[in-house]
């Protein structure tokens, strides 16, 4: 991660904070200042980096622990001008101190000894250490790359935040507070001193196997709860994975990222009430859930930004895909490009019109956008996505009557077929949703066609955009677990989904008014 230099970090003693200091002797820094309240575990964590590093036969890795309060200004002061002297300058600090509660019954019921103590550590220590070491850092020379060379930055200094400092969590009034401010805070003093080297940002770290996490029964219940159903990996981090993320900011890999509150929690769109806009959440907004059939599964994999590009020239949108990427760079990683086609009129690769006809007119608005019934999400859609691929010789085995009967639909003109009387329904009936009402409920889909034949490769790429994210769902249900249960869409026999993502589309007017930052 090129970080040559001097480390200092506070809650060293354990959890995240004891992570970061492995983390960095591992990656090559050349001295760690050690600073927490315990000093006994301060000193483990100083044996535990020097066995680490004799093991890996690294460069010896300098450790230094001070058993420091950081609510204690004179005492901040005084370490971390000590270590100055020590190690020579101080290069990257990280301030992983912090403790937490729940406030039963709210904030109304929140102890105001609690309010402070939680302040004073989560929010004001952080202060005093960020001032202390901002005073030293902007007098001494910038660093230089391990890697290339150049020169880096005066000082990284890295903030601990949390997915609470971008969302509002119940029972969590002192905590989401501090939270909040540390990321004020970041932004704040790095648009002080950005541009003298001097690089401050915060992480945002999700639910996080700690000490301080774990050792509450209140706090270890609700992070239990929220990762259940709202993470989707269904695990909670790990104290190494968010040490990754701080050395990545630390270091020359990110000499231009300042002033940035980096989610590092993969829950923030599906979890978090609110956005960083300060709208509410839309209502329906959910990871895509996996389904289960007897026979098949609607996988669920994960995805943060989706760019559905269409146009009736291929040169058109890979230009406009090419000058996307310039712009979007090394912020992303593309975990999948499917590129599709129009098959000869408008046929999918099992040889059938697209089995659902598509809303026309004022109805695609009515089906497609999101109205009163969630006002904040107004002119928005819902979207999920779906990988599919075709087993193309099975399919082709078949009777043109048989793949009629389970498409619900002739293949040459098109004509709707009815089900047959065994209950079996057909992929046409099982994507007709109706409410309790028997009101029926369009989607807006691209079933778009993909494939090789070299390689053998045939599929079809759902995109379905819906007002109402039920729909979609229900729809799913229908196919894979079957209506009645057990007799499930006989399509997937055929075709199997290797992804499945939701997504939200905001309206134009809200994109345009976040502006060009």
């Amino acid at each position: 991660m090129d970080v040559p230099g001097i480390a200092l970090i506070t809650g060293a003693a354990s959890g995240i904070g004891r992570a970061c200091a492995k983390t960095f002797a591992r990656d090559g820094a050349s001295g760690i200042a050690l600073l927490d309240l315990n000093p006994e575990a301060l000193a483990a964590v100083k044996a535990e980096i020097e066995e680490q590093q004799s093991k890996q036969g690294a460069t010896p890795c300098r450790v230094i622990a001070y058993p420091t309060n950081i609510t204690d200004e004179n005492r901040v002061n005084e370490v971390v001008q000590e270590v100055a002297t020590t190690f020579g300058r101080v290069d990257y600090v990280v301030n992983a101190a912090g403790i937490a509660m729940k406030h039963a019954g709210g904030a109304a019921f929140c102890e105001t000894a609690d309010w402070e103590r939680i302040l004073n550590v989560n929010l004001t220590g952080t202060f005093f250490v960020l001032r202390a070491a901002a005073k030293i850092m902007l007098k001494q020379e910038p660093i230089k790359s391990s890697i290339d060379g150049r020169p880096l930055q005066r000082g990284s200094i890295v903030n601990f935040s949390s997915i609470q400092g971008v969302a509002g969590i119940a029972l969590s009034t002192a905590y989401t507070a501090t939270k909040h401010a540390v990321i004020g805070l970041t932004r704040t003093a790095s648009e002080d001193y950005a541009k003298d080297g001097l690089r401050i940002n915060a992480i945002c770290p999700g639910y996080t196997e700690t000490p301080l996490t774990t050792k509450s029964p209140q706090i270890l219940a609700a992070m239990e709860e929220k990762v259940a159903n709202a993470v989707p990996m269904e695990r909670m981090g790990q104290p190494e994975e968010i040490a990754d993320g701080v050395v990545y900011l630390s270091g020359g890999r990110a000499s231009f990222v300042a002033g940035t509150a980096l989610d590092w929690s993969h829950i923030f769109s599906t979890l978090c009430p609110h956005s960083p806009t300060g709208l509410p959440r839309p209502s329906e907004l959910r990871p895509f859930r996996e389904i289960k059939g007897e026979k098949h599964t609607a996988v669920s994999t994960t995805g943060d930004l989706l760019f559905h590009i269409r146009s009736e020239r291929r040169d058109i949108c890979f230009e406009f895909e090419r000058q996307l990427m310039d712009q979007l760079g090394d912020s992303v990683t593309v975990i999948d490009e499917t590129v599709g086609f129009r098959y000869f009129d408008v046929r999918d690769l099992l040889g059938f019109v697209d089995g659902t006809a598509n809303p026309v007119g004022l109805a695609v608005p009515a089906s497609v956008l999101v109205a009163e019934e969630d006002a904040s999400a107004s002119g928005g859609s819902y979207i999920v996505v779906q990988k599919y691929t075709h087993d193309l010789p099975g399919w082709k085995d078949l009777s043109t009557e048989q793949q009629e009967r389970i498409i619900g639909r002739t293949k040459i003109d098109n004509v709707e077929l009815d089900d047959a009387q065994s209950g079996q329904r057909s992929h046409k009936t099982l994507n007709t949703i109706e409410d309790k009402d028997g009101n029926e409920h369009d989607i807006l889909r691209d079933n778009m066609p993909f494939g090789s034949p070299g390689a053998g490769e045939f599929g079809t790429y759902f995109i379905g955009y819906t007002r109402r994210l039920w729909v979609i769902e229900r729809m799913l249900e229908r196919m894979f677990v079957g209506d009645p249960p057990g007799l499930h869409d006989r399509i997937l026999d055929f075709s199997k989904p290797l992804t499945g993502t939701t997504f939200f589309a905001p309206s134009a007017s809200l994109l345009a008014s976040l502006g060009s930052d």
